[in-house]
């Protein structure tokens, strides 16, 4: 289960890690890294701990994230609102 900063995210609230941005559009780190132009290796270290992205370029990444799926975040966070509902 997700942090309900995912929903903030989508609704265009909190800044997320890397991960919770691939998560929210149901990407692999392979497809995320090719879709955003960074190397593999390099999502695999930021999601792992190894490395931390700077700060600018998460805010980047958010940026671009908002923009080209706006749709995909909107769906994931009405699904994530969903099921935190019904177990209330």
């Amino acid at each position: 289960m997700y942090s309900m900063s995912v929903i903030d995210f989508a609704m265009g609230g909190d800044m997320l890690t890397v991960k919770e941005m691939r998560l929210s559009l149901g990407m692999t780190q392979k497809e995320f890294s090719e879709e955003y132009k960074i190397p593999y290796r390099t999502v695999q270290n930021w999601e792992t701990g190894d490395r931390k992205p700077p700060e600018y370029v998460i805010e980047l990444l958010e940026k671009a994230v908002r923009q080209d799926y706006p749709d995909r975040l909107k769906a994931y966070a009405d699904k994530f609102a969903k099921l935190n509902a019904s177990k209330g």
